[in-house]
């Protein structure tokens, strides 16, 4: 009996799970964000309009808060030590440099907030230039005349005749008047000092007062201290701050690759997830499988694995599911904002809808969206997938005008509406488009030009019984075949040509299955070979002597023909239509030559 266990009662287990719960969630809240390692990026062409110091991160009002946080949620983990010894921040500064975002930084000292954060930016980083301006704020009336700050004011020039730059020396936008630095930063008297608090403006004055005040003991005072706290190893915690410096380094040089290969694997519309999530198992997916493989190449990446591989619940390693899941909103989002906001500049657009089950038989309505650019540029971009909203036209509206809000766009500026013939969006009573005109009837409903296309080919071969039997012995031959291996090889022996089956939806792509006037006369033979065997079944030998009386006759060879040419030339139009830079006009064009080709083969 010494090994019997008691079972647990209902109360002692449910409160050891809620011990257990709290727990993991405690050690999940200490991982920090993605989003804490991923900065907007600024446009190259801002560059010029920065100060020269635009690589400090902007320091207003609430910046002490936020760099607080960030302070505080950049270690992935409360362990320090995490990072290898062996790891130094400028081994990858080169590579690190094309995933560090420029930040804005406010070049204004009246508006900065003085704390130990902006301290250390300014220290860090360096005092922003910002005197290539018109200085029109620094206006200042005396009896005599009226003055203003000048760019000369920014330089000395030393009893050997060097000019050297007032690099302590800053402008302010705000108030018109000019600080310094250190003694900003540093200054414990701030009160007394006129380039303090409200800053300097005696412009009739200021050569003799910069003098006076730049060889003064308070001031030289604040420039050291200044430097002092510059150098990092002369700061009090030093050791920590290098150390955090190298962890977030560290951490951020992982998610390059790791975001680099999401990027590779989504866009190709690849699956991530396996049976397993576990480095080193063949059963892995694409993404674990493409780290492993990058790790074989990538001695960095290789010691990464080796350490935290299966760090265990509660450990950062970026490789989960969870993370990569993340990313993939994070870039989805990104790219929404991106498409939005060209629409917004375009202002008008149009719409285009469609729902259609996918693999696992979920219906999806599919909402694309048309606009032109600045440039004169026609894009068309899908915007979202909708899940299971019913065939009804309320529903799809509904879905269609949340979709939109939700990504910035009014429907009062569309100005053009596609759907195919289906009644619940096209109809002129209840459907889509007639609610649509209800809202904004300057969104004029232009019917699928492609889908209406495809159903005028239908209809006319439907029309004619020996089209109709002629497009069945093309089924039937490529039953035929495939139905069998053996039939195949016999088949390819004699031809390079593969056949096709006849599409259900896409009438206009049956010109695959038509093109066999090249290769009529191998197919027969195939034909002939099979119905003369005496190694096949009787039923097969049977198919086989009908299907070639069928080729043989003199109608199906003319049909080979003339519908070769016709889808031939279908499939061009329809292709060309669908096209995301076509328009109306150029559709117009395409109808009308198709209909004259049309006309002129029935009078030839």
């Amino acid at each position: 009996m010494s090994g019997y266990r008691k079972k647990l009662s209902g109360v002692e287990y449910r409160k050891r799970k809620a011990e257990e719960s709290t727990k993991i969630d405690s050690l999940l809240k200490k991982i920090p964000k993605i989003s804490n390692f991923i900065t907007s990026s600024t446009n190259s062409s801002n560059n010029d309009q920065q100060p020269s110091c635009s690589s400090v991160p902007e320091l207003e009002e609430t910046s002490a808060q936020d760099n607080e946080e960030v302070l505080s949620n950049t270690s992935p983990s409360q362990d320090t030590n995490r990072t290898p010894s062996n790891f130094s921040s400028s081994q990858h500064t080169e590579e690190l440099h094309s995933t560090t975002d420029i930040i804005r930084f406010n070049s204004d000292p009246f508006l900065w907030n003085l704390n130990e954060e902006t301290r250390d930016f300014i220290t860090m980083n360096g005092i922003p230039r910002n005197d290539n301006t018109d200085f029109k704020n620094s206006k200042n009336v005396y009896n005599d005349k009226t003055r203003y700050c000048s760019k000369s004011l920014f330089q000395r020039t030393l009893k050997n005749g060097e000019i050297q730059r007032r690099e302590w020396l800053i402008y302010s936008e705000t108030k018109g008047s000019v600080f310094c630095v250190p003694c900003l930063l540093f200054g414990r008297s701030v009160e007394t000092n006129a380039f303090t608090g409200e800053g300097f403006r005696d412009w009739k004055n200021l050569k003799a007062r910069l003098e006076g005040h730049e060889n003064s003991d308070f001031h030289k005072t604040n420039v050291s201290y200044f430097k002092a706290r510059a150098v990092i190893h002369g700061r009090v915690d030093q050791r920590l701050i290098k150390q955090l410096d190298e962890e977030i380094t560290y951490w951020k040089i992982i998610l390059y690759r790791v975001i680099a290969i999401i990027k590779s694997l989504a866009i190709r519309g690849l699956p991530f997830r396996g049976n397993s999530e576990r480095i080193g198992d063949p059963h892995n997916g694409n993404f674990l499988g493409t780290v492993e493989l990058l790790a074989e190449f990538d001695p960095f990446l290789s010691e990464y694995l080796k350490l935290y591989a299966h760090p265990g619940s509660g450990n950062t390693s970026y490789l989960s599911k969870t993370i990569y899941e993340e990313i993939i909103l994070l870039m989805q989002n990104k790219v929404l904002q991106q498409i939005s906001s060209e629409v917004q500049s375009a202002k008008y657009f149009g719409i285009i809808v469609d729902s259609t089950p996918d693999i696992a038989h979920v219906d999806q309505l599919t909402i694309i969206i048309r606009y032109v650019r600045d440039n004169g540029e026609i894009v068309e971009r899908f915007l979202e997938f909708i899940p299971n909203i019913g065939h009804k036209a309320k529903d799809i509206e509904n879905a269609l005008l949340k979709s939109l809000e939700n990504n910035g766009l009014d429907i009062v500026n569309c100005r053009g509406q596609s759907y195919d013939n289906a009644s619940n969006i096209s109809g002129i009573f209840l459907g889509l488009q007639t609610r649509i005109k209800t809202i904004n009837p300057l969104a004029d409903y232009v019917p699928c030009a492609a889908h209406y296309l495809n159903l005028v080919g239908s209809y006319a071969v439907e029309s004619v019984t020996e089209a109709v039997d002629f497009f069945s012995t093309l089924q039937e031959l490529y039953n035929f075949f495939t139905i069998s291996t053996h039939r195949w090889e016999i088949l390819v022996q004699r031809t390079n040509l593969r056949i096709k089956s006849l599409p259900q939806t896409h009438w206009s792509a049956r010109y695959d299955a038509c093109a066999l006037e090249k290769e009529w006369s191998a197919i027969i033979d195939a034909l002939e070979f099979i119905a003369e065997s005496e190694d096949e079944k009787p039923t097969t030998r049977s198919e086989a002597t009908g299907l070639q009386r069928k080729l043989q006759h003199l109608e199906t060879a003319i049909l080979v023909i003339v519908w070769n040419v016709i889808l031939d030339r279908f499939n061009a139009a329809s292709k060309k239509i669908q096209e995301s830079q076509a328009d109306l006009s150029s559709v117009v064009q395409i109808y009308s030559s198709l209909a004259l080709f049309l006309q002129d083969m029935r009078d030839r």
